[in-house]
């Protein structure tokens, strides 16, 4: 007896202990389905109406649908969202200290979805469901699940197969038919045994588990062991200590899995969701829905430029913004705007053509699209002006709920042109840095080098090179607006053309090679570098700057040529190096 009693207490302090790091449930009672929906599951770009919940747009009655959330436990790849079980939802709530819980709310009214004889191998006894119509901006929808459920382990591979199924209706992409299909399939599914199954399989009990049927599986219909890869073993007669126990009630779960459905922008089509036990109302079964997961992808306006944009009034082109959303639908994109700057008076909005956008917008399609934010002529510029400018992208004409909003900030200045200066760059046997000057020229400025042969950062006016031979070089900068731009002229010239040879008798001079040593003599030496002939930077040996002689081994290096570079307190000298081993 004291055994039992000391096993009682070490259980009650691990509830207490684990209590705070459980998933935790809240029913739904009380609440509109409608409303419910489009705040806990409905995401961007959807517009969901009609919700029903049991086939009843009335006010939910049964705790058998809630809300989740993780509180803190980090057991699901989800923080919260929608829970639609079998029986209570408080049965998904851990600690898992059972090997299987029922808490059925039906009664004797069941609710029973016909629906659901399709995926279910036996009959079906009690289900949950919810049902809505949406419309989708791009070609495509999803939203992220789990299933759990008690009826793992033990009834894997038996008529006790719960079950669950997301039912997409509508207009088929490629026909224009209307069909109906379950989008809850095991990825990959539709594959093996040669597509046997071209639609995929669904994911249930008896097609998601460990591996192997459970102690009262009898190789039942739509039985499968294939897909293990994605189940989690939750039960408690599993695990190897108590700190493994998962903040989850339920025996078993799925990963985390995506449910996707490819669609007819613009068109309405109907959802179906349902979980349902099989066989019998014991051992709960649940869905967890991640929360505002249902959605539409990729439908952002797409702008590419972020931020303050600069519009220069001596830019003749103005600022090019670009929707590239591929994702979107047949729509219309319309203007509007505030600030000191007035559209149509300071500035215009023009497409592609130079033609102005007016009040009727200009058409978008799946392609990509720009528009240009254009200083009009004449426009007096003393002082920056600022506006706003508001985008507004009509995909779906009868469904005004789906338009996207964006807001662009700009700024109107006088602009400012930007100059570079021709230059010649002499070097001795080889240049180690090129540059050329900027006279003129303010803010946000890139540059370009053409071409880049020997130039190791070739967007920057100055960069380290390693040139060896004469060379004629083009300096582009560009201002911030991509409007004002110069080019330079930059010609690198090589003076000296003699060889230190490695083992040669070399005249007495600042660089010279005798006996595999590498000899450097300079006033206030720094630095030695050599660099192959592909810009490598090969060895390196730093000093002081208080002596004035260096002997470096060259022993690791390999046969060919090789450049120089002396820095010193007096600058920085050159020379050309060839081993012959």
């Amino acid at each position: 007896m004291k055994k039992v009693i000391t096993t009682l207490l070490a259980l009650a302090s691990l509830v207490a202990c684990l209590r705070a790091q459980n998933v935790v449930t809240t029913p739904a009672v009380g609440q509109s389905p409608l409303t419910f929906v489009r705040e806990n599951l409905a995401g961007g770009g959807v517009f969901v109406f009609n919700v029903k919940f049991q086939n009843s747009s009335s006010s939910i009655k049964t705790t058998n649908i809630g809300t989740f959330s993780q509180n803190g436990a980090d057991v699901l790849p989800f923080e919260n969202g929608i829970i639609l079980t079998t029986g209570d939802i408080a049965v998904a709530e851990g600690p898992n200290l059972e090997t299987g819980k029922a808490n059925s709310n039906f009664g004797g009214s069941a609710y029973l979805d016909p629906d659901m004889s399709g995926v279910a191998s036996g009959e079906v006894t009690a289900c949950a469901t919810i049902d809505f119509d949406f419309v989708s901006l791009s070609s495509s929808v999803m939203f992220n699940y789990m299933f759990g459920s008690d009826e793992y382990p033990e009834y894997v591979c038996s008529s006790f197969n719960d079950c669950f199924a997301f039912f997409l209706t509508g207009p088929d992409p490629e026909t224009g038919m209307e069909v109906t299909r379950n989008i809850a399939m095991i990825p990959g599914s539709d594959t093996i045994y040669g597509g046997l199954y071209p639609n995929g399989i669904a994911v249930t009990v008896n097609s998601v588990n460990i591996g192997q049927p459970g102690n009262y599986g009898d190789e039942g219909k739509n039985c499968f062991y294939e897909f293990s890869d994605y189940y989690i073993d939750n039960n408690m007669e599993s695990y190897n200590s108590a700190d493994t126990i998962y903040g989850v009630g339920y025996d078993g779960l799925t990963n985390k899995l995506s449910a996707e459905g490819s669609i007819v922008p613009c068109q309405v089509y109907h959802m179906h969701i349902s979980v349902c036990n099989v066989g019998d109302q014991n051992f709960d079964s649940g869905v967890f829905l991640e929360g505002n997961s249902f959605s539409s992808p990729n439908t952002n306006i797409g702008l590419t430029i972020p931020g303050v944009q600069q519009v220069m009034g001596s830019c003749p082109k103005g600022v090019k913004l670009t929707l590239g959303n591929t994702g979107f639908h047949n729509g219309t994109v319309f203007f509007d705007a505030s600030g000191t700057a007035k559209l149509g008076v300071d500035y215009d909005i023009v497409d592609e053509s130079g033609a102005v956008v007016g009040e009727n917008g200009f058409a978008i399609d799946e392609s990509e699209r720009s528009f240009y934010v254009k200083v009009r002529q004449g426009v007096d510029l003393g002082t920056d002006k600022t506006f706003d400018l508001y985008l507004t992208t009509q995909l779906c004409a009868e469904y005004p709920q789906l338009n996207l909003h964006d807001t662009m900030h700009f700024r109107i200045s006088k602009g400012t042109d930007v100059r570079l200066r021709d230059t010649v760059l002499n070097c001795t046997e080889a240049c180690f840095e090129v540059t050329a000057p900027l006279e003129y020229g303010t803010g946000d400025i890139s540059y370009r080098w053409v071409p880049t042969d020997g130039i190791a950062n070739p967007y920057e006016r100055t960069s380290p090179a390693l040139i060896f031979e004469d060379a004629d070089y083009s300096l582009i900068a560009t201002g911030g607006t991509g409007c004002n731009s110069d080019t330079a002229s930059v010609k690198v010239r090589i003076k000296g053309s003699e060889f230190v040879g490695i083992d040669d008798v070399a005249a007495q001079a600042d660089v010279a090679v005798a006996d595999g040593s590498l000899l450097v003599k300079a006033e206030g030496l720094m630095k030695v570098e050599v660099y192959a002939v592909d810009g490598r930077l090969a060895l390196m040996r730093e000093y002081n700057g208080q002596g004035g002689t260096a002997r470096i081994d060259l022993a690791g290096l390999e046969s060919g040529v090789y450049a120089v570079r002396v820095e010193s307190k007096a600058g920085v000298a050159g020379a050309k190096m060839v081993i012959n081993k």
